[in-house]
């Protein structure tokens, strides 16, 4: 634990420009990889050094684990990548809509508006297909615990740059002014006190 605190410091030594943690816990072959003694003795280093824990569950056994880290660590900030991995592709709603309900009531859970790699290599960029995802997280979350993410250079895979910017602005274009500065900029600079 000692050497685990030590190089966080020694990370965080470097000009301070550590921020968060990401684990692509969808390699980890146990869905409740995140829930081992180990890795949550880990998370609340992160948690005490003030990081976030960026997760990217890609289905509903790892976002459940990740709900449970959630509750057990009120004090860790994390951040849900890639709009917590919605169905897009295949128009699909559950368990992913209510799974982000419960996110959402975590106050120590904030969320991405972005696209994964599964995703992007499946189909390509869409906003009006997105709109209905963003929209049920935007609700639940408000948009002072989502911040806009392009995935970049992933997403090039599935869109430019430039359609993703585009995309994402026209997202929030209905939100008012202040809270399109939150989804846009605020929130992150809040979240990961950059």
């Amino acid at each position: 634990m000692r050497r685990r605190r030590r190089s966080i410091d020694r990370l965080r030594g470097h000009g301070g420009k550590l921020v968060g943690v990401r684990h692509l816990i969808s390699y980890e072959p146990d869905p409740r990889w995140v829930l081992q003694d180990g890795v949550v003795e880990s998370l609340k280093l992160l948690a005490a050094a003030g990081l976030v824990f960026d997760a990217i569950p890609v289905n509903a056994a790892q976002f459940e684990s990740v709900l449970e880290v959630a509750q057990r660590l009120p004090e860790l900030k994390i951040v849900l990548n890639h709009l917590g991995r919605p169905p897009i592709p295949e128009q699909g709603w559950e368990p992913w809509a209510t799974q982000i309900a419960r996110a959402a009531e975590h106050r120590n859970v904030s969320i991405k508006l972005s696209i994964g790699l599964d995703i992007i290599m499946r189909w390509r960029w869409s906003t009006d297909a997105i709109r209905r995802y963003s929209d049920h997280v935007i609700d639940l979350f408000s948009p002072h615990r989502v911040m806009a993410a392009s995935n970049w250079p992933v997403i090039l895979l599935g869109a430019s740059y430039q359609e993703c910017w585009d995309g994402t602005t026209a997202l929030v274009s209905g939100l008012s002014a202040a809270e399109q500065r939150a989804v846009l900029g605020d929130t992150a600079e809040r979240i990961y006190g950059l």
